[in-house]
């Protein structure tokens, strides 16, 4: 994907940037009038991700220091040493 992102593009020549804020604020817009609290949600959000990001940081940190994978860009060891 190579998306012009800027708003100072006109919508004709970065119609995916804002594509995705349009969709972004009829969502939040969706959610205000369906009644969920937006608060409520932001604590949701911050709770799934903490949960996820630990496994997700574990996970990069393999693939990132696996030779197979990265070839010739395989991670250093100071970086992932906790993780093998």
């Amino acid at each position: 994907m190579n998306w012009r992102a800027s708003l100072n593009y006109k919508l004709k020549k970065a119609r995916g940037f804002y594509g995705v804020i349009i969709v972004a604020t009829v969502i939040g817009l969706l959610i205000n009038f369906v009644g969920i609290d937006p608060i409520r949600a932001l604590v949701y959000a911050a709770v799934i991700n903490g949960v996820v990001a630990v496994p997700l940081i574990f996970l990069i940190a393999i693939i990132a220091n696996d030779k197979k994978t990265m070839v010739t860009l395989k991670a250093k060891k100071y970086p992932t040493f906790l993780f093998g």
